[in-house]
């Protein structure tokens, strides 16, 4: 299970928002993957007339699968006419063909 997408929080152990859900997320066995973002920008939301940005979307995942993350970027695109900007990876498992071979 991955949990991901704006969940209206930073994680920073300051944000209360985080905090409640760091403890849900260490009993599922998940980490955060922001980390891992290949990019050189560090915000997902941006309120233009305010001038705030904040990191509020995340993908939570296990600490096995997160070794096969790639690619994990906030993605800018002047085609997006929403205040977030979407995050993007890929997740690149090994697969044994013998085993999904015998399932077919």
């Amino acid at each position: 299970m991955c949990v991901l997408g704006d969940l209206n929080f930073e994680c920073s152990s300051t944000d209360l928002g985080y905090s409640l859900f760091s403890d849900f997320a260490t009993k599922l066995n998940r980490t955060s993957c922001d980390d891992l973002v290949n990019s050189n920008i560090d915000y997902t939301y941006h309120h233009a007339t305010l001038g705030h940005k904040s990191w509020l979307d995340h993908m939570f995942i296990t600490d096995i699968m997160k070794q096969f993350v790639c690619n994990f970027t906030i993605v800018e695109s002047i085609l997006n006419n929403s205040d977030h900007l979407p995050i993007m990876s890929c997740i690149n498992v090994p697969v044994d063909v013998s085993t999904v071979a015998s399932r077919v």
